[in-house]
């Protein structure tokens, strides 16, 4: 299991029962590069994930890899993606008193902050690149940039399926902390299952 963490190792991670696709270790700090490719079987020939459009880079869990890892691709069926792992994500603010009194999520906004070569600064002492970020003035760093959060096996394959089945490649977690966000993509809630976080953005208020 500890070779699944070595940067640019491809695993292939099953999503359904007749649904696999391929991810990539980006760096050895549990970064990883999730593709647009799906197979219903787990087998791939003369793969070039260089060609393949990478849909999100985030950090994962040991649940990601054992829950939905297979296995290890070798190099003779996938060549490896060569871009480098991702410095920009999003550090959500957090809402503490928001949640507290008003009924507010618990996080509310983020910064766009700089992880640094190899993406090993935790994202609350990375310098801020833009702050206070928002749907009306930046709605394409709120779409483009990832957060700092860990991902679990759900989240993944959740956001996963959603590509493939709707051609939607968007972090719900962004809609909770981004009022207004939904609307700004020309998006609604019932454009989503919501079941993996027991509330809607609606069920909270929004100030």
């Amino acid at each position: 299991m500890r070779s699944f963490w070595k940067k640019d190792t491809v695993i292939s991670i099953k999503l359904t029962e007749d649904c696999y696709s391929l991810a990539q270790m980006v760096n050895d700090n549990a970064q990883m590069r999730f593709f647009s490719i799906f197979n219903q079987i787990d087998s791939w020939e003369n793969i070039d994930l260089d060609t393949i459009e990478p849909l999100f880079s985030v950090f994962v869990g040991n649940v990601v890899i054992q829950k939905l890892g297979q296995r290890r691709v070798p190099p003779k069926e996938v060549n490896l993606n060569k871009s480098p792992c991702n410095q920009l994500f999003i550090e959500p603010i957090s809402n503490a008193e928001g949640y507290r009194v008003r009924n507010e999520f618990w996080d509310k906004g983020g910064n766009l902050v700089d992880l640094g070569v190899g993406a090993r600064i935790a994202g609350c002492d990375a310098p801020i690149v833009k702050s206070n970020l928002n749907p009306e003035n930046n709605l394409q760093d709120i779409i483009k940039h990832e957060l700092t959060n860990m991902w679990g096996d759900n989240n993944i394959k959740n956001r996963l399926l959603m590509k493939k089945e709707r051609d939607i490649n968007i972090d719900q977690y962004k809609f909770f902390i981004f009022p207004g966000l939904l609307e700004k993509m020309k998006l609604s809630e019932s454009d989503f299952d919501w079941a993996d976080f027991k509330r809607k953005p609606s069920d909270f208020f929004i100030g």
